[in-house]
């Protein structure tokens, strides 16, 4: 398993730049191809030309296969995130920002992250839109939960893991749920490690605290510079939708995040 193909979601926002950079050492590292889907709503009318500049140029410094879509030169009238959606149907890995808290004035509406992630069927790797992020996953952290979310996740992450110089295994465990820490599975670690990847595993008791927010400041306490976990929650009518910790690293992530469903 690797990573072939490579689609980053650009648009007029600050943080477009430090996306593109992150994604194209991406494609750079892993040899895949970069796909660039420029889609914005609300930003100048030149700032597409900008920006396609600045990706060719970036694309041709690293020395890798880039194509550049612009929604609107092309006269989609689709939602520009479906245009995105169908594109990340044919791609390894998915990079976009993280909503703005202005509600996502300017770039692709603010509910972008959430369609992605339920209805892309890819790995989807979010950027915060504060804070410089031209790089990530050398040093993982990967939330553990037993069940169909966090395998997922970890699977996805895998052609990520295999080239990160740290990565840790966290399960947390929720003290009002009368948890007691008893070790992640050992297969868990061995099956890591069939794929080359040396994983610290961890356990831990929380407090009555918010999941998110201990993900979070764990990760910041361990100078983690990527969080991979599961992303998904059950609706009252069955229907698909975030959990709730998955909303809340949304709004207040720290650090890139890799989510799946």
């Amino acid at each position: 398993m690797s990573l072939t193909s490579i689609l980053v979601h650009l648009d007029s926002t600050r943080s477009t730049e430090s996306r593109l950079s992150l994604a194209t050492g991406y494609a750079a590292k892993h040899g895949a191809r970069l796909l660039a889907v420029y889609a914005d709503e609300g930003g100048p009318h030149d700032a597409g030309g900008k920006i396609a500049a600045l990706f060719r140029e970036e694309t041709a410094r690293a020395g890798i296969d880039a194509e550049w879509q612009d929604v609107e030169s092309q006269g989609v009238e689709a939602d520009p995130v479906e245009a995105l959606i169908h594109h990340a149907h044919t791609t390894d890995l998915v990079v976009i920002g993280q909503t703005h808290p202005d509600g996502g004035s300017i770039g692709v509406r603010h509910d972008l992250p959430e369609r992605l992630i339920l209805t892309s069927g890819r790995p989807v790797l979010i950027v915060p839109y504060a804070g410089e992020f031209t790089s990530c996953g050398e040093r993982v952290l990967v939330c553990w939960k037993d069940g169909r979310e966090s395998t997922r996740a970890l699977h996805d992450a895998l052609p990520i893991l295999r080239r990160s110089h740290r990565v840790q295994l966290l399960r947390v465990l929720m003290a009002r749920d009368g948890g007691t820490p008893a070790g992640l599975p050992p297969h868990l670690v061995s099956f890591l490690a069939g794929h080359g990847i040396k994983a610290r595993p961890e356990e831990i008791l929380a407090p009555d605290f918010p999941l998110g927010d201990l993900l979070l400041n764990h990760a910041c306490e361990e100078g983690s510079d990527l969080l991979v976990m599961g992303a998904y929650g059950q609706a009252p009518n069955g229907r698909p939708v975030l959990g709730k910790t998955a909303r809340h690293i949304l709004r207040h992530m720290t650090l890139p995040v890799l989510m799946s469903h």
